[in-house]
């Protein structure tokens, strides 16, 4: 009997009590355009505030023991349930179970006999981190009582090892070390058998959360055990950021369909670049650095894990660099900085991964000067007992805000009433907590600028899509607003990315990295699958109701891996993207790409290199990642308005990490469109049946001559757009007849490198005609009626007010059918009078009413005369042989307009009867 331990009630118990809620969290099932209150935090959740000079921090930092590189002790092995992003290869389902850290010697103990049968081995993390050989020794009574042979097949595809150690109470994993002194592996489908009972028990794993540590939690009976062999050297790594699957809205590519290929963008120039932290500086060693730094007025200042370091912007001169935990103690890692352009104050963002965010807020804009600092409690609420991880920052005019994931419960964003912050006696703003939010990798609240409705906050959805919320002032009282799903194309998580001399460096997942809101816009990006096999994928959402893509694009390369970018735009809509870039010939570097705004949209231009990679970089995590990121930022230079700074991370020397800034700019160019925007001054109208003719109202541009107007067609059947053309008339032909055509114009100068272009007119409908009758068939003659049918080739006929109209004279009158409009092409007179001369003509209208000529005119007559002299069928009063032709005629049917066929119908009841009467009559004369 097999035992599958699927123990979903009961785990709480198995497990000791430790958090099970790192399971991705569901959708909370807000619907688009509700606002929801938030909590609003007691004094009692802020910390203690102070007003702190740079001098003091740096005196401070100044006496702060060194912090060697040193592996901490509390990375020995731990039996471990990695988290999504860790899980690499399960044998069944979604879980398996690593040794964290990479520790060579795992124990797991039994409470009673077993025999061991097998269990699935895999490799863990990076490949070049895994064990090269696993061997499993057997204990009974504390002593070894057998061991196996070394198993090396350990590769992507999970291997069964079979085991069998029989009568063993114990078993000790023993793993050959590979790269950073740890072997990494990774278990699933573990088989064992109770000697006693004979019962069969298999551990998938499959009922516990992502992230669940199993050491010493007694879990299924068995004692998971500490590592004592040697472990990786993580060295001061920083948590990876949680990661968990998204709903898939869409089965995407497995690239971005070659977007990245479109470099149509213009370069920006690099016209400053310098150096900015390394791994190391001020005696700190922690890894990946988390890559943050804005540009202010004069400085440039870089947050990283962990170090604050403050730059002359003119000259890239390093004015002071210090560790993080002495700007803000208490604090510990994943830093945010942005400058203040409403305010001109520096705003600094650090978590202490436990329960608190740390705040420093400049009183002026000298990054060197004097800072207001504080903390505040965001473990509470519907958060008990989490913690924050990846902080985001945000601001707008009202506040400042910050998003987080709690570790163990959802995400949470977090929102501060600016104005106490920046008053001349700084003190704590409300602050509002809207807890409980769905998991969406990463809450990028925007760096705004302008005065939209509120801050707006974007996250991705799906994949292919990305929520917008909004958060609506005051920020004394906050409400947050859900204001929709932005549909976009659907994206796969990119791969490891390959580096020279190292395992491939972790890419993190999809997430968003940073966003900005300018001019009716948000701009935002990240990492997806695309080229080599990771580009950078960003947006522009224009906003409205919905907001929807005004352009997007990719950033990347055939060879080379592009990851973790991050986006800005300046006050003319130019943007600039900064990445770091790597691929297995090469080590990893600093990479940047920009666009004009009249630039083709959703290009960019390609990856230029800002800073080259120096050496290979072996930082191994506890799950065997080679870690990097975990984010970038690129801003506006607030001294302008137009120039743009990035800081990206580069490999310096063997494991070192550094980072290397860069001011970019464009050259200046004519960004004024042709004035005024075109409209028409003769709207498109009908000439035929397939051509429309048009003229547009005239454009001017001073500074680019000469301009140029393109007629868009809209929408129809079969039209067609004109080139660019220095006219201002166009004619469309070649359309169909009796049909819709819609068109609307625009104009461009000649400005270089790309002329400005007028947004197009209003769109303005017409019809093309119907074509017009070339004549009316007369058929179905009677003394009261006949059908007339109108000759030529008719489209669209009973569509709208397409129609006919047949003129008879003289008019029968109402409900005849003559002289009225009629849908088809072919009608039944009635209500005419017996033997007499009609004449008739039609004409067409198209389904706008628009009428064509009249055809020329047939002639009829309806039979049904009386005859006065038998006989007399020529009509001349009398009856000789002048008539015999005209009898034959009538006789025959094809009777002369003059010819009387009354006077030929003797009543017979044959035409040999009628011509012996008309015999008759002849010689009776």
């Amino acid at each position: 009997m097999t035992k599958k331990f699927r123990l979903v009630a009961a785990i709480g118990g198995l497990l000791g009590g430790l958090p099970l809620g790192l399971a991705r969290a569901e959708s909370t099932g807000i619907e688009t355009s509700v606002a929801i209150k938030g909590e609003r935090l007691p004094p009692e959740a802020f910390g203690p505030s102070i007003i702190e000079s740079m001098d003091a921090v740096i005196a401070r930092d100044a006496q702060r023991a060194p912090e060697p590189p040193v592996k901490k002790r509390d990375e020995f092995g731990l039996w471990t349930v990695p988290s999504i992003r860790a899980t690499y290869f399960p044998h069944s389902g979604h879980h398996n179970l690593v040794n964290k850290n990479g520790d060579t010697r795992m124990g797991i103990g039994f409470a009673r006999p077993v025999r061991f049968d097998r269990v699935f081995v895999a490799g863990q993390g990076a490949p070049e981190v895994w064990t090269p050989g696993l061997r499993v020794i057997g204990y009974r009574d504390g002593r070894q009582v057998g061991e196996t042979a070394w198993f090396h097949d350990i590769s992507d595809r999970p291997t069964a090892f079979d085991v069998n150690l029989d009568n063993v109470d114990r078993v000790v994993f023993e793993s050959i070390a590979a790269v950073a002194g740890g072997g990494f592996y990774a278990l699933d489908d573990l088989s064992f058998t109770y000697r006693d009972t004979g019962e069969s028990v298999t551990l998938d794993f499959e009922e516990l959360p992502y992230g669940q540590v199993l050491t010493a939690t007694g879990y299924a009976g068995l004692t998971w055990e500490v590592g004592e062999g040697v472990t990786a050297d993580c060295g001061d790594a920083i948590a990876a950021p949680q990661t968990f699957s998204q709903p898939q809205g869409a089965q995407p590519a497995d690239h971005d369909d070659g977007l990245w290929l479109l470099r149509a963008g213009t370069p920006p120039l690099l016209t400053l670049n310098f150096q900015g932290v390394k791994r190391g500086d001020a005696g700190q060693f922690s890894y990946p650095p988390d890559t943050c730094g804005a540009v202010g007025p004069t400085q440039f200042v870089i947050c990283v894990n962990r170090n604050i370091a403050i730059y002359n912007k003119a000259t890239g001169a390093q004015q002071s660099n210090v560790s993080i935990t002495s700007f803000l103690p208490g604090s510990s890692g994943d830093p945010r900085v942005l400058f203040d352009h409403y305010t001109n104050r520096w705003v600094v963002l650090n978590d202490d991964f436990s329960s608190r965010l740390y705040l420093a807020v400049s009183l002026t804009s000298d990054a060197s000067g004097s800072w207001f600092k504080t903390n505040f409690l965001v473990t509470g609420g519907s958060d008990g007992n989490c913690w924050p991880d990846y902080p985001t920052l945000g601001l707008d005019a009202n506040g400042i805000y910050t998003g987080a994931y709690m570790v163990g419960c959802q995400m949470s964003l977090f929102c501060i009433d600016k104005a106490p912050l920046v008053a001349p006696s700084p003190s704590m703003g409300t602050v509002t907590a809207f807890r409980g939010l769905p998991w969406e990798g990463a809450l990028q609240p925007t760096l705004t600028y302008g005065n939209p409705p509120g801050e707006y906050v974007v996250s991705t959805n799906s994949n292919n899509g990305i929520r917008v919320r909004r958060v609506d002032p005051p920020l004394t009282n906050p409400t947050l607003v859900e204001v929709g799903v932005v549909p976009v194309v659907a994206f796969n998580t990119a791969s490891d990315a390959p580096a020279l001399g190292g395992p491939a460096l972790d890419t993190v997942d999809s997430r968003l990295m940073n966003a900005v809101y300018r001019n009716g816009s948000i701009w935002t990006a990240h990492t997806v699958s695309g080229g080599a096999g990771a580009t950078c994928r960003w947006y522009q959402l224009a906003e409205g109701s919905p907001f929807t893509v005004a352009q997007w694009g990719a950033v990347g390369d055939a060879t080379r891996w592009h990851y973790f970018p991050s986006i800005a735009v300046n006050e003319q809509g130019d943007a600039v993207l900064g990445c770091s870039g790597s691929k297995a010939s090469e080590y990893a570097g600093c990479y940047y790409a920009g666009r004009l705004v009249n630039d083709p949209p959703g290009q960019m231009s390609a990856p230029a290199l800002l800073k080259a990679g120096i050496g290979p970089q072996n930082n191994i995590d506890g799950f065997g990642r080679n870690r990097w990121g975990d984010y970038s930022l690129t801003t506006l230079d607030p001294s302008d308005h137009r120039t743009l700074w990035t800081v990206q991370e580069y490999a310096d020397v063997s494991n070192i990490w550094g980072t290397w800034v860069g001011k970019l700019q464009f050259p200046t160019v004519d960004g004024v469109q042709p004035a005024p925007p075109p409209t028409f001054e003769i709207a498109p109208t009908a000439v035929s049946d397939s051509a429309i003719t048009m003229r547009s109202t005239e454009a001017t541009d001073a500074d680019s001559p000469p301009v140029q107007y393109q007629f868009d067609y809209v929408s129809g059947a079969g039209g067609h757009d004109s080139l660019w053309q220095f006219e201002r008339e166009y004619v469309d032909t070649g359309l169909t007849a009796n049909s819709a055509f819609t068109y609307r114009v625009r104009a461009r100068d000649n400005a270089a490198p790309n002329p400005n272009v007028t947004p197009y007119s209003a769109s303005v409908a017409t019809a093309t005609a119907i074509q017009t009758p070339t004549g009316v068939n007369v058929s179905n003659v009677t003394a009261n009626g006949a059908t007339v049918t109108a000759t030529g080739s008719f489209t669209n006929i009973g569509f709208l007010q397409t129609g006919f109209y047949f003129e008879v004279v003289p008019d029968p009158g109402a409900g005849s059918g003559a002289n009225e409009w009629g849908a088809a092409a072919a009608r039944n007179l009635s209500l005419l009078s017996p033997c007499t001369a009609y004449t008739v003509r039609v004409r067409a209208r198209n389904f706008q009413g628009d009428e064509t000529p009249f055809s020329s005119p047939m002639d009829f007559n309806t039979p049904g005369c009386v005859c006065v002299l038998p006989g007399d069928v020529n009509g001349d009063a009398t009856v000789n042989g002048l008539d015999v032709a005209a009898f034959l005629r009538v006789k025959l049917g094809v009777p002369l307009e003059t010819d009387l066929p009354q006077c030929a119908d003797f009543g017979g009841p044959d035409l040999d009867s009628d011509a012996a009467a008309f015999a008759a009559a002849l010689l009776a004369q």
